[in-house]
């Protein structure tokens, strides 16, 4: 299965209260989870539309994967942009594109992002 992965553009730790926070403040959101995760810090399912997806932070704090690459997926890591305090970065898991999230404005921009890349 393809997967999105987020990361700090500093390459900094992504704090699992800050991930908690931002996941929770999130419109679609279910069932986080923070303790007993199976390797990860913390989980969540998020709803979109007609589309699912799961959110996880890496036990090193370091990523956010986020499964699929269907609108759930896309949203989801637009949410998260909007909420976090720090730039972040945008791949999937083929490495076929690279983006940086600063000043994507709505979900539109994104997919158009990551179907020509920069």
């Amino acid at each position: 299965m393809n997967a999105l992965y987020l990361i700090r553009q500093d390459d900094g730790k992504i704090k699992i209260d800050e991930f908690s926070a931002i996941i929770g403040d999130m419109p679609g959101t279910k069932n986080l989870k923070t303790q007993n995760v199976f390797r990860a810090a913390a989980e969540a399912d998020y709803f979109y539309e007609n589309d699912r997806t799961i959110i996880r932070l890496s036990e090193d704090q370091e990523l956010i994967a986020i499964t699929g690459i269907g609108i759930a997926s896309i949203q989801a890591a637009h949410e998260i942009q909007k909420r976090y305090a720090h730039p972040l970065r945008l791949f999937d898991m083929d490495y076929t594109f690279d983006i940086t999230l600063t000043g994507v404005t709505n979900i539109e921009e994104l997919r158009r992002r990551i179907i020509t890349p920069m």
